[in-house]
């Protein structure tokens, strides 16, 4: 296998995504938000993994929270050329063109990654679509938690809602935001062990998005930090 670490995430998303699946003796996976199939290995080649569904709408556009539109050509097509071109093995995954809502629920899985259109709103409709699929006790890790935190808050309000038990950790040097579901204490202790404090990388996050978006559309955003110096 060539096996190469995902040049989408940082060194510290993919060592935990590398390596949360170690917190299972077995262990299914649900990835919404495929691209080009980059982060799939990941758990494709764990010995421990039975089951991969990857769901994608491959849109030809998608906005994100900076008032980005973002344009992209990836397809099934692409992200299984991509995983023989790595000898990654892929008898055990199966690929879902459509939206996660509409995924028939055939399996539960353990862990479920979102990593979708970057917008609070698609990133909390997701993390709805996903709990049918979801067991008991699981773990869902949201990506781009710099852009989606709103999705992350709203989030953490349904499952109080719903009445179920949650424990939320931002993960350190990170862009993941990972909930534990249910009665999984040891996958508590190894996320507790990376964890950063979510309010105050949350708030970096708001000022990082808001000068984001005054970079985009005004043409001197210093003018409106001026006040700081």
């Amino acid at each position: 296998m060539k096996f190469e670490r995902n040049p989408m995430l940082l060194k510290e998303d993919s060592e935990f995504l590398e390596n949360i699946g170690t917190q299972f003796e077995t262990y299914k996976y649900l990835e919404v938000g495929v691209y080009y199939g980059q982060s799939l290995p990941y758990q494709l080649t764990k010995n421990n993994c039975e089951w991969v569904t990857g769901v994608d709408l491959f849109p030809e556009s998608y906005p994100d929270e900076r008032h980005f539109q973002h344009t992209r050509q990836p397809n099934w097509e692409k992200v299984y050329q991509y995983l023989r071109d790595r000898e990654i093995p892929h008898e055990n995954m199966e690929g879902f063109h459509g939206d996660v809502g509409d995924l028939p629920v055939n399996h539960s899985y353990d862990i479920a990654f979102i990593d979708a259109e970057h917008t609070n709103e698609a990133a909390f409709r997701d993390a709805l679509n996903v709990m049918p699929h979801m067991k008991d006790d699981c773990v869902i890790i949201f990506h781009d938690t710099t852009l989606v935190y709103g999705a992350i808050d709203c989030f953490r309000v349904w499952l109080d809602s719903q009445s179920i038990k949650w424990n939320m950790f931002k993960i350190k040097g990170s862009e993941l935001s990972v909930f534990v579901l249910g009665n999984l204490p040891h996958v508590e202790v190894f996320c507790r062990k990376r964890k950063q404090n979510y309010e105050r990388f949350k708030m970096n996050a708001k000022l990082r998005l808001a000068f984001n978006i005054i970079s985009k559309n005004s043409p001197d955003p210093a003018k409106y930090f001026n006040r700081y110096d």
